[in-house]
């Protein structure tokens, strides 16, 4: 893998995405929330670092699965899932059909790094 630059973003009241409900979706949520973004995360169901998150109103839930469609719109997009093939799917989206997003595959076990993608 090739070493990345690290890169700072300006997110204050941008809309970020971060699709899954494990604890590495919290992390990044109350970051993303942390340096101003409008913080939505979607999943089915969510762990109770972001039920918290929640009840602070650092973030919005959305209970629901994953479609194509929800990406747009979105300036940064985190996936922090265990599914693989969703991340996969994720990150494809981003890179073909929403160039005007940051879309980042968040560290979990079996990937060591995160990859920022931007067209800009």
């Amino acid at each position: 893998m090739p070493n990345y630059y690290p890169i700072m973003l300006d997110i204050r009241r941008r809309p970020a995405l971060v699709i899954g409900g494990n604890s590495i979706a919290a992390e990044k949520a109350a970051a993303l929330a942390a340096s101003g973004a409008l913080v939505t995360v979607m999943n089915p169901e969510f762990c109770d670092e972001l039920l918290t998150l929640a009840q602070r109103d650092q973030v919005m839930l959305r209970y629901k699965a994953y479609d194509p469609g929800d990406l747009a719109g979105a300036f940064v997009v985190v996936a922090a899932t265990d599914d693989q093939q969703l991340i996969e799917a994720i990150w494809a989206t981003c890179i073909w059909h929403l160039p005007e997003a940051r879309c980042c595959r968040a560290r979990s076990p079996t990937k060591t790094k995160p990859v920022l993608h931007s067209a800009r």
